[in-house]
């Protein structure tokens, strides 16, 4: 897999990331059967934000996993989100619901801990804006679970499809 540079959508407020350059986050991948990564391209988004915010750049390696119809990207470092901050998604594969986790340093890949939201909607153009209700830190990956029934607890439907993360960005609520 490629490092991706995953595109920012541009808030009225210019944001710097201070998330470090330690590559060793001790991410884990989900399945070791994976599927290779694809160029990631930055979406169109012309929706407003209701509130200020500020948009940030995450960096990371991409994977997906055709077997659980997830995806994911590991975060080049790791980065800590507040309650009131939004992640938007722009959602690859065929997936009408899909569930967003959050992995913490250390977490297990193949539970759902971390899990934001429960069931989400994939919006028609893709573009997932998922709020953050509380305070998470040191995330190193942001993993989508498509398919029927993610870690057997998160029911999306008999024909729902595979996810995957073609786009990441971090919306910082501006305090």
């Amino acid at each position: 897999m490629k490092i991706q540079t995953i595109s920012a959508w541009v808030a009225s407020v210019v944001f710097v990331a201070a998330v470090g350059c330690d590559s060793g986050n001790g991410a884990r991948k989900i399945d070791t059967a994976t599927a290779p990564a694809q160029a990631v391209q930055s979406p169109e988004v012309g929706r407003p934000l209701e509130g200020k915010f500020a948009s940030a750049e995450l960096f990371g390696e991409t994977g997906a996993s055709p077997r659980w119809g997830s995806g994911w990207i590991d975060l080049a470092s790791s980065i800590n989100v507040a309650a009131g901050d939004r992640l938007r998604l722009k959602i690859g594969g065929t997936a009408k619901k899909v569930v967003v986790r959050l992995l913490p340093l250390g977490g297990d890949p193949n539970t759902s801990f971390g899990v934001v939201g429960g069931v989400l909607v994939v919006p028609a153009n893709r573009v997932l804006e998922v709020p953050i209700e509380g305070a998470r830190e040191n995330i190193v990956q942001i993993s989508v679970h498509g398919r029927q029934n993610p870690f057997g607890k998160f029911p999306l439907g008999a024909n729902n499809g595979p996810a995957s993360i073609e786009n990441a960005v971090l919306l910082r609520a501006v305090r």
